[in-house]
């Protein structure tokens, strides 16, 4: 296989879409001996897919993978599981069993782990949840889907489908500064 001059790795597989049940097109997250993407488990190192997830985005806190959906919060905890192949013989896969829930937090469109916080987004609406309570401590909306959130030198970044980055940090402002850049021209070149 072919090796990238920017990263000495080669390629171990390529997962078909097609393969999968058409799963995939959405953001990756890899962990241990899993990734995630479009609302499955695959095997990192032969890219099998092992389990169903849901809808929902998908990060990662700790020895739990995070799923955050529609109908709220689940962490699942990677394991090795014995069951029986077509044969009838016992064999060992890896799967997930869930480790905790919390109902009625809305989330699926982003999520990402910030210490001891999950924050999730649900269209507009963006919401921290403690870790360790379970419940929500910060809650905000935004214009625009929450697409995009992220943290970074203790500030909650989130970017919109309506062109908006927000940045939020836990000083306190006396109003937000706004800026605005003029649209170019040619902003691909000529």
């Amino acid at each position: 296989p072919p090796r990238s001059t920017l990263f000495p790795y080669t390629t171990l597989f390529r997962s078909h879409l097609e393969q999968n049940g058409h799963a995939g097109g959405t953001p990756v997250v890899a962990a241990g001996p899993f990734f995630y993407n479009g609302g499955f488990a695959f095997e990192a190192r032969g890219g099998q897919r092992r389990t169903a997830l849901g809808p929902g985005a998908v990060a990662v806190a700790e020895q739990n993978v995070i799923v955050s959906g529609p109908a709220g919060i689940r962490a699942l905890r990677p394991v090795e599981k014995t069951t029986k192949d077509r044969r009838g013989e016992a064999i060992t896969v890896l799967d997930h069993d869930q480790a905790w829930s919390i109902d009625g937090i809305a989330g699926g469109t982003a999520v990402v782990v910030a210490g001891k916080s999950i924050v999730v987004s649900h269209n507009n609406s963006v919401r921290a949840v403690d870790l360790e309570s379970k419940s929500v401590t910060w809650s905000t909306e935004v214009d625009g889907v929450a697409y995009g959130l992220a943290v970074a030198e203790g500030c909650l970044f989130v970017s919109t489908d309506a062109g908006s980055i927000y940045c939020f940090a836990g000083e306190a402002v006396s109003a937000p500064a706004v800026y605005k850049w003029a649209a170019a021209d040619a902003p691909y070149g000529d």
